[in-house]
Order: C-alpha cells, then sequence, then structure tokens
C-alpha cells in the first residue's frame, strides 16, 4: 500500500489544483549574506549589458510547481526537515538556456535528500519527471552566452569548494507562472522535530 502523502498528491494532482508552490531550503544568515551579495552583484553587472535580472532570495529548490492545497504541502515538510541542518559544498558555477537556471552554483546535496525529493516529485508530477540538479540560482533570465561565461568564470574563481548551510525549509507561494516579485515565504521550520510547528512568514 503505497503512503499516506503519497495518496494525497495523487488524488490531488487529478483535481487540478492551481500551481501556487515550491518547498525551498533556506541558508543559515551568514550563508544567505554570501549570496545574496553575489546576486547583487550579478544584477550590477548584468545592468550595465542593459540586462537587470530579478531579485529573489537564495535558496535550492528541492521540489517546484506544486499542484496540491496548502495542508497537502505541509504533510511533506517532515521528510525533508531531519536533514536540516546540513552543510554543501559549491562543486561548481553552471550556465544554462533555462531562465531559473540562467546562472547558478552547483551544490551537493545528500544523496538520501535527492533521492527523496525526486521520487516525491515524481509522486506529484507523474512517473518519469526529473527534478533539476539541485543548485542555488545567481540570476535568471535570458542574456548573452558571453556575459553568463564572463560571469561564471568571476564567480567560480570565489565560491568554488566554499561551503555554504542550509538552515531552514520553507513553503514558498512560487511557480514558474508566477512572476518573481510576487513571490512569497508562505510557511518556514528550522527544526527536524516533525512536532514541531510551521511558522508562518512574509515577503522573500
Amino acid at each position: 500500500m503505497a503512503p499516506k502523502a503519497t495518496r494525497l498528491v495523487n488524488r490531488s494532482q487529478k483535481i487540478g489544483f492551481p500551481v501556487p508552490y515550491s518547498l525551498w531550503l533556506t541558508f543559515d544568515p551568514l550563508s544567505e549574506g554570501r549570496l545574496r551579495e553575489e546576486i547583487a552583484l550579478c544584477r550590477q553587472e548584468l545592468a550595465r549589458a542593459d540586462f537587470t535580472p530579478p531579485h529573489f532570495a537564495p535558496h535550492v529548490t528541492l521540489i517546484g510547481d506544486i499542484s496540491l492545497p496548502l495542508e497537502h504541502v505541509e504533510a511533506l515538510v517532515p521528510q525533508f526537515s531531519g536533514a536540516l541542518p546540513c552543510t554543501v559544498t559549491a562543486t561548481d558555477l553552471g550556465t544554462s538556456p533555462a531562465y531559473f537556471m540562467a546562472l547558478f552554483l552547483a551544490v551537493d546535496l545528500p544523496d538520501a535528500v535527492n533521492a527523496l525529493r525526486a521520487r516525491i516529485a515524481e509522486d506529484i508530477h507523474g512517473p518519469g519527471y526529473r527534478v533539476d540538479p539541485s543548485h542555488a540560482s545567481l540570476a535568471y533570465g535570458h542574456f548573452p552566452d558571453a556575459d553568463k561565461a564572463a560571469l561564471a568564470d568571476a564567480i567560480r574563481l570565489r565560491l568554488r569548494g566554499q561551503s555554504f548551510v542550509l538552515q531552514s525549509i520553507g513553503i514558498v507561494h512560487s511557480a514558474k507562472s508566477i512572476p518573481v516579485e510576487e513571490w512569497r515565504v508562505v510557511r518556514s521550520r528550522t527544526s527536524p522535530d516533525p512536532t514541531s510547528g510551521i511558522e508562518p512568514e512574509g515577503p522573500i
């Protein structure tokens, strides 16, 4: 018999709820501050090329575009919160044609966390669905490859091999279909205790 959470996910998918949520891992204050500085530097450099990427908070997306009621998304949180806090290493700087992975920091989430997110994402989105490689984006958008490469080379020298601490798991009102400026943190949890409360948050 499938676990209860899986049955809820599959049933809700068939009902066709809107797609307002993502599950994010967010950083401790020191790591977040460092990454916010890098995101700001990217925006400054790209502004010189007449392109200004949207502002967003540093995070690692576990699962995005979740078409479930909030209470069902909340039920997924304890499955991940036991892995926190978690220290990850920046393994490389990557670029991509995809808007939300234009420039990103690849990070080494534990294998068990990656396996869990892949399994739950398939439960939500259907068999064969593949999650993106674990990463923290530094810039969103469609801008010239030359600008991406120059930024990636500079940031790679600063950040590759550096460690960052993931501290919290958040439920975020976000999706590819929602403008970035409208993204909002709905709930956040720092404790690995599955009985602890999930606190309401606010703007990112």
